[in-house]
C-alpha cells in the first residue's frame, strides 16, 4: 500500500512503536482503497465551524485518515493544550502521538488497536454509531511535563470490510481528575450504544469488565450527582450503608479518578451519565 512519507522526528523506541502500529494497520486495509479528496474538504469545513461554535476551548480535535494514518485536520488550540503549534504537528503528521507517549504508556496505540479490532469481531450486529473512549493516557507536553489525557473517537466512515477509514478524535487534558497511573478503554456501538466493552491496564485487577461501572454503581452515582448522601441512597435503594460505601470505593478505584466529582465528569465524557 502506498502511503505518504512523513518526516521522521521520532527517537528509536518511538519509531519502533510507530512501525509496529503502522504494520498492524496495513494488514486491515486493501491497497485499492482510495479516499475521496473532495470529501475531506467538506468535512474540514464542517470541523472548522464545529470548533468555532461548539467545541470547548479545552478540547483538541484531530481528523485522521486511517487508511494512510494521515492527519487531515488539527484543532486551533494545540499550542495551548500540548505546547506544539499547528505547523509543528502537521510536519510530524499523526506521528505526533508516538512522540508524545510516555515510556509507561508507550504501548497505548498498539494495545488499543488490537483491543478494538478484537472487540469488533465479537459484535454480531451491524456496526453503527461506533465510538471509543480511552481514559488516563499519559502524554508528554512539549515543555516536558506529563498530561493525563482522555481520547474520544468517533468513526465517521468505514470501508467495504467495515474497517474504520475516517476517525474524528476529541482529546482533553484530564490531569486534574485522575489519581492512578493506568489507563482504560470503553467501546460502544449501536443506535442505543447497546454493545459495550471495557478493558483496563490496572495491575491486580481483571482486565475486562462489562463496563466502567456496574448498573448498581451507576445508580448510586446518579443519586450522588443529585446531592444525596450515602445514608439516603441506602434507604432509597433498600441496601445497607456498608454496601453503598463499598460501591463508592469500587467506583473510584476502577477508573482511577481522584474523587466523586471527577468520576461524574469522566462518566459524562464517556456518555454514561
Amino acid at each position: 500500500m502506498e502511503r505518504e512519507e512523513h518526516k521522521n522526528n521520532l527517537g528509536f523506541q518511538e519509531e519502533r512503536h510507530y512501525r509496529e502500529f503502522f504494520r498492524e494497520c496495513q494488514q486491515h486495509y486493501d491497497d485499492s482503497i482510495k479516499m475521496n479528496p473532495g470529501s475531506y474538504d467538506e468535512k474540514i469545513k464542517s470541523l472548522e465551524k464545529l470548533e468555532t461554535f461548539l467545541v470547548p476551548q479545552d478540547t483538541l480535535i484531530f481528523l485522521i485518515d486511517f487508511t494512510k494514518f494521515n492527519l487531515l485536520y488539527v484543532g486551533g488550540n494545540t499550542e495551548k493544550i500540548w505546547g506544539y503549534t499547528k505547523d509543528e504537528i502537521h510536519k510530524m503528521n499523526a506521528k505526533i502521538i508516538f512522540k508524545m507517549m510516555t515510556l509507561r504508556h508507550a504501548d497505548f496505540p498498539l494495545r488499543t488497536i488490537f483491543w478494538t479490532l478484537d472487540t469488533r469481531k465479537k459484535i454480531n450486529s451491524p456496526i453503527k454509531n461506533e465510538r471509543d473512549y480511552f481514559c488516563g493516557v499519559k502524554l508528554k507536553h512539549k515543555k516536558g511535563h506529563k498530561i493525563r489525557s482522555f481520547f474520544r473517537l468517533h468513526v465517521l466512515e468505514h470501508d467495504q470490510k467495515n474497517n474504520p477509514t475516517l476517525i474524528l478524535y476529541y482529546i482533553n487534558d484530564i490531569s486534574h481528575l485522575m489519581k492512578d497511573n493506568f489507563y482504560w478503554g470503553r467501546y460502544t456501538n449501536g443506535e442505543e450504544n447497546e454493545n459495550v466493552h471495557f478493558f483496563t491496564t490496572q495491575k491486580g485487577r481483571k482486565k475486562t469488565f462489562p463496563d466502567v461501572l456496574s448498573p448498581r454503581e451507576l445508580e448510586v452515582l446518579s443519586f450522588l450527582e443529585k446531592g444525596n448522601n450515602s445514608r439516603e441512597i441506602a434507604e432509597t435503594l433498600s441496601i445497607s450503608l456498608n454496601t453503598v460505601e463499598k460501591h463508592r470505593k469500587n467506583m473510584l478505584a476502577r477508573p482511577g479518578t481522584k474523587d466523586t466529582t471527577a468520576l461524574i465528569q469522566i462518566c459524562k465524557m464517556c456518555e454514561l451519565l
